[in-house]
């Protein structure tokens, strides 16, 4: 019987002030390979013939922005913190640029012990929105825009 591959399979560290730091406080990262084609139509062909010649990769994100009951930051939400930062900053070109890396906990290496597929690739941050609503947690979403080629 097939078993559904779950979002706990994936792991998605983004390194956050020198660090990769696991990236927990999110409810969504979604990555959109954004295929880029080009058509062509041959004078001897009706239709015509589409190629794939690159890629806009951006995971969209999702997060909240949380405090221990002490009202201190929550030591495990260092990367949406870091998000935020870049947000509320309004931080451009480098300052704004990181690393980032998805891993699949349920794709392992057989011939390496402790070892999984992974994708790793430098990302531009987007931060679209900082959200504050009455009765509700404080969000953060936008995208990881990738910067040249995701290196596995």
């Amino acid at each position: 019987m097939a078993v559904a591959k779950m979002a706990y399979g994936i792991a998605d560290y983004i390194k956050a002030n020198g660090t990769f730091e696991l990236m927990a406080h999110f409810t969504s990262i979604s990555e959109s390979p954004n295929a880029e084609t080009e058509e062509t139509q041959y004078t001897v062909n009706k239709s015509k013939t589409t190629d794939t010649v690159g890629y806009a990769t951006a995971w969209g994100f999702e997060g909240i922005l949380q405090k221990d009951s002490e009202g201190e930051e929550v030591a495990s939400a260092k990367a949406v913190q870091w998000l935020e930062k870049v947000g509320k900053e309004q931080l451009l070109g480098e300052d704004c640029q990181t690393e980032f890396v998805r891993v699949e906990l349920d794709n392992p290496i057989a011939s390496k012990e402790n070892t999984f597929y992974a994708r790793q690739c430098m990302v531009a941050v987007e931060v679209s929105e900082l959200s504050v609503e009455a009765g509700a947690k404080r969000g953060i979403s936008g995208n990881l825009n990738a910067l040249g080629d995701i290196v596995v």
